[in-house]
Formats: structure tokens, C-alpha cells, sequence
């Protein structure tokens, strides 16, 4: 518990720790320089032989929970801010649910009700808990988890802490988003927490905003290609409901961002052609102009040599020419392992696969790549029309 100037909220959010069913529960208790005349000191030294109490200068949010990781001993943390309320059932629910899950790793949140400055019923906030089990990474990027609700594993938040002390606003969705890199959030659908909602909240200070700015560009650049696909069916679906979402909030220089990174998702994202190819350099030099002269602007070119037994300068000279192509050579192998040579030296988001005699026409790769991104898909292909004797088909 981070205290600063509680007040009787402290007094209250200390009471519903206290009172957790749960019979091996600690409570630290870190008073972060407090300067209200001794009375949050007042309140917490009620409480000394049912709590640790540790006083320290001010360092924010961040630096009074890291104090207080610091000094846990329990096996799972858990955070409750000075005017929250943990309901009494809170802890032993989600260690129930924990043990349910099976999942060592899994991280907790839940459901939670928003209460007023005194304690009044504003309303109910349940979250979509069956769209969660499809989209695990969703409510991070809905703003959906409320720190006051989480249970973390003591060793997931020993390998991805500190919470960063910069960080006077957003040190708790600077560290989930950290953590999802690696595991993941699991959504208890019942009400734990009541959210206190009241003036004095640092979230509605506008220093919160710029913070919060940053954070979500952040968590933005952060993502993979794969992972906006998992969430959205595509990298330009995801940016632009996030968009949209973002507009609906104070962080309007992340909201811009975003809508520029969909406005650029098809130009930006990395395509990888493989041409595998065996002797007949002329036709390999065919096929690769075709896929350099792309509308598409962001492409590779991963040229396989299968053993060939001819000169390759004309290859080896386009590649000295042409930054965006690479030559790989292997002994005769066949085109399948040609093929997989190429894909696994591929560094782009999408494959695309040539063969040495055939050719691209120019629209291709943008046109598969403006309509996968419009319809979510993860893979496509296209007719081909056959051209003259050599078959060269596009």
C-alpha cells in the first residue's frame, strides 16, 4: 500500500486489507513522505503489530511500491492504493481462481466497482471476459486493467521490476506492458476492487496526460507485426481501432500518432521474396526486376541459388548494385530446400514466393497486401494469367 496524505481514505483502504479472508496475508504499508501533519503516520501506527510500516522521502507511486516489493516475503503481490477498497474476498478469490487456471505464470485482474468521494455506488464495471480468452493482449490496450485488481507471481515481478520511478503516472502500465512481452493477462470476471473516484486523483492532472502520451506510443512501437495480426486480424485493422479509441481519451499526441502508423501500415511493412533458382541467370535477372520494380515500396529480395553450374555475374552484379537484394548459395538441393533457405533468411512480415521463370506484375504485392490488411487475413493468393510460350505467369 503507497500512501501519501491518505486521510480517512487510508483509514478505510487499510481496514479492507485487514479484513481479507485470507489468513496469511501481509500488509506493507509504505509511507511515501507524507505531509499532512503526522496523521497518515497517525493511522498506519494504529495498525503496528498487523502491519510492516516503512517511512521513506517522497519518490511517487513507483518508488513506494518498489519499497514495497522489496520488502515482501509473500509468494504473489498484490496493490492497493490509499483510497481503494479491497472487497474482504479479494485475495482468496483470486488465489482460488490461480489455482484453477493451472498456469503458474498467469497473471490476474478483475472485474471492480467505481465508487464516489463517499463511498457511493457509481457503477459496475465487467469487462468482456470471453472476448479476453480470444484476444489476451486486448485489455492492456483498452486500458481495461485496473492496478488496484491484479495478482502478479512474486518471480514475474522480480524478472520485469522495477516500476520505473520517472514515471509518476504510468509506472504501472509501463511495467504490464513490459510483462506482456512475456507472459500473459488472465481476466477474472468478478467485482474484487472499488475504484474510488474523487478530485485529488493524480490520473486527472494534466502532467497525467503527457505521461500518458508517451506510454501508449510506446506500447505502440513495442508490438510486432504478429502480435497487431493476433489482435486486430491485421497490423492496420489493430492501429486503427486503437485509433480510434486513443481519440476518445486525454492522449491526443498518441491518438495522432497512431492514426499516421495506419494511414503507413501496408507502405512500411517489410515484404520477402524468395527466388530460388537453378543456372538459367537470365531468367532469374527477369523475375528479380519484376519484384524490384514493385509499387510497393518496402521489399526484399532473397535470391537461392540451388547449385547452379553457370556464371552467376549478372545475379552477383544486381546484388552488388541493389541493397535490397541478397544472394544465398547452397548445393543442389531441390526447390523445397530451396525454398525454406530463403524463408528462414527472410527478415520481412510477409513471404511471398517466386519461381526463376516466372514474373511479378508491378501492382502485386501492394494490391495482395492493401486487401489482406482490409479483411484481416493472414494469407492469400491470386489467379494467374499465362503469357506467351514461356509461361510467365503473374
Amino acid at each position: 500500500m503507497p500512501v501519501y496524505n491518505g486521510g480517512e481514505y487510508f483509514r478505510h483502504a487499510l481496514h479492507s486489507a485487514l479484513a481479507q479472508t485470507h489468513g496469511n496475508t501481509e500488509i506493507i504499508v509504505v509511507n511515501d513522505g507524507s505531509t499532512d501533519g503526522g496523521e497518515t503516520d497517525s493511522i498506519a501506527r494504529e495498525h503496528a503489530g498487523q502491519i510492516k510500516y516503512i517511512v521513506q522521502e517522497n519518490r511517487g507511486v513507483g518508488g513506494a511500491l518498489n519499497t514495497g516489493v522489496a520488502s515482501m516475503s509473500g509468494d504473489f503481490f498484490a496493490w492497493l492504493s490509499h483510497d481503494d477498497l479491497h472487497l474482504p474476498h479479494k485475495t482468496a478469490s483470486q488465489l482460488n481462481y490461480f489455482e484453477r487456471l493451472a498456469k503458474r505464470d498467469a497473471i490476474l485482474f478483475s472485474d471492480y466497482e467505481l465508487i464516489g468521494p463517499d463511498g457511493e455506488s457509481v457503477t459496475t464495471v465487467r469487462w468482456p471476459h470471453a472476448q479476453f480468452v480470444k484476444t489476451p493482449m486486448l485489455p492492456l490496450f483498452r486500458g481495461m486493467i485496473n492496478g488496484c485488481t491484479v495478482l502478479i507471481p512474486r518471480c514475474i515481478l522480480q524478472e520485469f521490476g522495477p516500476f520505473n520511478e520517472q514515471l509518476r503516472h504510468t509506472q504501472d502500465y509501463d511495467l504490464w506492458n513490459r510483462m506482456l512481452a512475456k507472459y500473459e493477462f488472465f481476466h477474472q470476471p468478478e467485482v474484487l476492487v472499488q475504484y474510488r473516484l474523487h478530485p485529488g486523483q493524480d490520473s486527472k492532472k494534466p502532467a497525467a496526460a503527457i505521461e500518458g502520451d508517451a506510454l501508449w506510443i510506446r506500447m505502440v512501437e513495442d508490438r510486432t507485426e504478429a502480435e497487431m495480426v493476433a489482435l486486430a486480424g491485421s497490423s492496420r485493422c489493430f492501429l486503427s481501432e486503437l485509433a480510434r479509441f486513443l481519440d476518445e481519451t486525454p492522449y491526443k499526441g498518441a491518438a495522432c500518432h497512431v492514426h499516421k502508423r495506419a494511414r503507413a501500415a501496408v507502405a512500411k511493412t517489410l515484404v520477402s521474396v524468395v527466388i530460388p533458382f537453378y543456372n538459367e541467370c537470365d531468367l532469374a535477372c527477369r523475375a528479380l526486376h519484376s519484384v524490384l520494380c514493385q509499387s510497393h515500396p518496402s521489399i526484399e529480395v532473397i535470391m537461392v541459388d540451388d547449385g547452379s553450374t553457370e556464371s552467376l555475374a549478372q545475379i552477383e552484379a544486381l546484388v552488388d548494385k541493389d541493397q535490397r537484394v541478397r544472394l544465398l548459395r547452397q548445393s543442389s538441393a531441390g526447390l523445397g530446400a530451396a525454398r525454406n533457405r530463403g524463408m528462414k533468411a527472410a527478415r520481412g512480415s510477409y513471404i511471398a514466393f517466386l519461381d526463376a521463370d516466372d514474373i511479378f506484375l508491378p501492382i502485386k504485392i501492394q494490391r495482395q497486401l492493401e486487401l489482406m490488411q482490409q479483411s484481416g487475413s493472414v494469407m492469400s493468393h491470386l489467379t494467374c494469367d499465362f503469357l506467351n510460350v514461356d509461361q510467365s505467369w503473374v
